[in-house]
């Protein structure tokens, strides 16, 4: 069995049913109404009981908390988890290559 890790896949997210389909550990870049240049906000793991359903996500720097409307417009970094498959060739020179293997790969070579 190989081992895994996980990469950051850039998503566009173009409507607000983008938005609430990402999953916990995205990270987005968006340009904000109040800020002149991008700004990244981590999506939380946080409930509002009064507002169900609500996820919100963090700007880092400055502990505002935004909904998920706040993304739509920027790209996600999607956490995706992926194989880790070493090769390696011996053919009188030592080598080896990494290989991220993605869910969407059927042949990773």
């Amino acid at each position: 069995m190989n081992p895994t890790t996980t990469i950051y896949v850039p998503t566009p997210v173009e409507t607000l049913e983008d938005a609430k389909a990402l999953p916990h550990g995205t990270v987005a870049q968006v340009r904000l109404e109040d800020k002149d240049d991008w700004t990244f906000l981590a999506l939380s793991d946080l409930k509002n009981p009064k507002q169900p359903g609500a996820r919100f996500w963090f700007a880092p720097m400055s502990f505002a908390a935004y909904l998920d409307d706040a993304v739509v417009g920027g790209t996600a970094l999607v956490p995706t988890e992926v194989e880790v498959e070493q090769l390696r060739e011996t053919d009188g020179r030592h080598r080896s290559k990494t290989l991220y293997i993605t869910p969407w790969q059927e042949e990773p070579r």
